[in-house]
């Protein structure tokens, strides 16, 4: 097992960002199988993995993905591109209870995989610019499967049955949460945002 750090400054000034590692995983012969939790998402660097996404399920490989859609985070932009790029979409809204809050992303083959871990949504901020900081696990198979099997047995709790907050996405589903006002266009999520203010007052 080797472990690297994702460090603020460095997706700040662009010497290492999440998109990059996320783009150069997509890409190796390593993995077959993508799946990944994130809190909120927007539409920008799912248009930028989109080419590598495609050729990952081109290439016979498996994705699912599960997006909180708790505080208008998570758009309607970003959750349509989803189903059109990966095998299983679902959706995590807490009722307001909590907020579900986690980010991590999880790469897997027969010998290796690759877990990333952070504060990174999948989000422009999250990917790319903000002070971000996370850790990068490389696992060797079969020595490091209890680990690997342990960040899968994570995610896996996330699902329906498991977990009641969340919900398998169709079409159909994300028209009704658009109706009901749990999900916004990014123009109206941006709106939201700016409302907010920018330091404590």
């Amino acid at each position: 097992m080797r472990i690297s750090f994702l460090q603020p400054t460095q997706s700040f000034d662009g010497t290492l960002r999440l998109l990059i590692e996320l783009q150069s995983t997509l890409g190796s012969s390593e993995f077959d199988d993508f799946r990944f939790a994130v809190a909120f998402a927007k539409s920008g660097p799912l248009a930028k993995l989109r080419a590598g996404l495609e050729e990952w399920k081109q290439n016979g490989k498996t994705s699912q993905a599960i997006f909180g859609i708790d505080h208008f985070g998570t758009t309607l932009q970003a959750l349509q591109l989803a189903l059109e790029l990966f095998d299983d979409v679902y959706i995590t809204h807490t009722g307001g209870s909590c907020t579900f809050h986690p980010k991590f992303y999880l790469f897997r083959g027969s010998d290796a995989a690759r877990l990333y871990y952070g504060s990174h949504n999948l989000t422009t901020g999250g990917t790319e610019t903000n002070l971000e900081a996370g850790l990068c696990l490389n696992l060797d198979l079969p020595e490091d499967v209890l680990i690997c099997d342990e960040a899968y047995a994570g995610w896996e709790a996330l699902l329906p049955g498991q977990f009641a907050g969340t919900q398998k996405l169709t079409a159909a589903l994300l028209g009704q949460l658009v109706s009901a006002g749990f999900v916004l266009d990014e123009t109206q999520a941006r709106t939201v945002t700016l409302l907010k203010p920018s330091r404590p007052e």
